[in-house]
């Protein structure tokens, strides 16, 4: 808190923020973790069989997934967004960088 000049509620929020950005996982009772980092598979081969039996599935199942958990592995969960803002007020020093 001293080093970066900020309150105890801002540290308690960066593991939340952490995690809602995908860096961090939290396991209750456990602790935090670093995410390792998901590798991206490209194999055109294998790309391109599965676009090609991907067109014959019904409309529905083509909707439920695509190319990103494909190539990335990620599910629909990990690739929702959300977010929040507030406002705060700048103390002095970051007021006047800012301008």
């Amino acid at each position: 808190m001293e080093q970066y000049r900020v309150s105890l509620p801002t540290m308690r929020k960066a593991p939340d923020l952490l995690e809602a950005e995908g860096l961090v996982e939290k396991r209750h009772g456990i602790g935090n973790f670093v995410r390792s980092r998901r590798q991206l598979v490209r194999r055109s081969a294998d790309r391109y069989q599965w676009e090609k039996d991907r067109v014959r599935l019904v409309e529905d199942k083509r909707r439920s997934t695509g190319a990103t958990e494909q190539d990335t592995g990620l599910t629909v969960d990990n690739l929702s967004f959300d977010a929040e803002f507030s406002t705060i007020e700048a103390d002095g020093d970051l007021a006047e960088a800012f301008g």
